[in-house]
């Protein structure tokens, strides 16, 4: 699908088919290790979220009780951390997803034999939440994404259009569309640090498993004809899409 995702395909079949030479009747459980180790964890650092001691922040609580830091960027309003409610803004639970490389989870069953997922979901780095939860945040479907109830009220999942008013303003290249595949965005590291947005390498879950990644879920959906619907994600190093059905971080803005 995409030229990361080409290179680590093939990282693991040349790794699959080593272990598979050496034992071809590994379980379940040991094949999940084995492909973990080929994509090993993205451990926290002592300050993952990468605060600026410069600004002002204000703070915002979602559903679950968690607080929040919000910066003013521009004319917009962020939470300058990612997303880790376990519940949609109106009360109802988000679906707990056990995260694995494909056929080893239940995450990518949410749906039905077309292919077409749409139940909400959510999961932890590394099914992990005690290390993962405070510095990265949740994972999260589109789907859940797609209900417009992820995030605290008053606040919303940024489209595409959103994203791009961000860039623009920290200098980099913006008015990227919804039929644009890929693009280069190249935001500077120190524009990024002084506006407080706070990014933090967190993590994906795709077919692979569990990858680190520096994207979010845009609430913009790709049109398409293709059997599985795609979303677009976005970065301050590039602008993307994958299936609605992966898992990524989320960032939100008020409305």
């Amino acid at each position: 699908m995409k030229t990361r995702s080409g290179f680590f395909l093939l990282i693991l079949i040349v790794f699959i088919g080593l272990i598979s030479c050496e034992d071809p009747s590994l379980t379940k459980e040991e094949l999940f290790v084995s492909v973990s180790a080929v994509f090993p964890s993205v451990k926290p650092g002592p300050d993952p979220m990468n605060f600026n001691p410069d600004l002002t922040y204000g703070s915002v609580t979602d559903i679950d009780g968690n607080i929040y830091k919000t910066i003013q960027i521009g004319s917009q309003q962020w939470i300058a951390e990612n997303l880790k409610t376990t519940k949609y803004n109106d009360g109802n639970p988000i679906l707990l997803g056990y995260g694995g490389p494909a056929g080893y989870t239940d995450w990518f069953n949410l749906g039905d034999s077309s292919y077409k997922y749409y139940g909400g979901a959510y999961c932890w780095f590394d099914n992990d939440e005690a290390v993962y939860k405070n510095a990265f945040g949740a994972i999260y479907n589109w789907h859940s994404v797609g209900t417009g109830k992820l995030c605290p009220n008053g606040w919303h999942v940024p489209t595409v259009s959103d994203w791009n008013e961000l860039i623009s303003y920290l200098g980099g290249a913006a008015g990227y569309n919804e039929v644009t595949k890929y693009a280069m965005i190249s935001c500077s590291e120190k524009k990024i640090y002084d506006s407080g947005f706070a990014p933090v390498l967190a993590g994906e879950l795709c077919g692979w498993g569990f990858l680190g990644s520096n994207f979010w879920w845009s609430a913009t959906s790709m049109p398409t004809d293709l059997r599985v619907p795609y979303a677009y994600i976005m970065s301050f190093i590039g602008f993307d899409y994958e299936p609605q059905s992966f898992g990524h971080s989320v960032r939100c803005l008020k409305d």
